[in-house]
């Protein structure tokens, strides 16, 4: 009895230290929670986009603050105007889910897709929330083979998004 204790003791331990990483982004007035396998890479800028975590053609993650002017309360009419673009624009991605995720009554538009870059499939995860009434832009990726482990963690860094003003 005591060893199954102990081991589940231990299992939580390591479930808890998964999502250990929370940092603040866009001049500290955002906090999201990033798993420690992404390996925070200190927002390195590239072109339009800041990663917050990336390693080679493994799982990476990016941000950006689009210029339009949004409200939270647009968010879901976003969330299907950016649908509508992305379905029409390409022809290699392919579209598996979209939708709002409620967090501290502030709407999170996401979409998830897959789609080619050369020869390799990747899972892309884009969600977004407004701020300062621009749309915070979040992109995922990972190779498709590793979906099923990465969309659930996602799926939480999303929901760890918290607007600190």
């Amino acid at each position: 009895m005591g060893k199954v204790i102990l081991l589940l003791l231990v299992l939580s331990m390591q479930c808890v230290s998964v999502f250990a990483q929370q940092q603040l982004i866009i001049n500290g007035n955002v906090q999201i929670t990033i798993p420690e396998e992404l390996k925070f890479s200190s927002q390195k800028d590239r072109k339009d986009s800041t990663f917050l975590a990336e390693s080679g053609g493994k799982p990476s993650l990016s941000y950006r603050v689009a210029s339009d002017s949004i409200t939270d309360n647009e968010i879901p009419a976003y969330t299907d105007d950016l649908l509508k673009l992305a379905k029409s624009e390409s022809k290699n991605y392919e579209y598996l889910d979209d939708g709002i995720h409620l967090q501290d009554g502030k709407n999170i538009g996401y979409i998830k897709f897959s789609g080619k870059e050369g020869r390799r499939t990747y899972f892309y995860y884009t969600f977004f929330i407004s701020v300062d009434n621009k749309p915070l832009i979040l992109k995922f990726s990972c190779p498709f083979k590793q979906w099923n482990k990465w969309e659930p963690e996602v799926e939480k860094i999303a929901k760890s998004l918290r607007i600190i003003k």
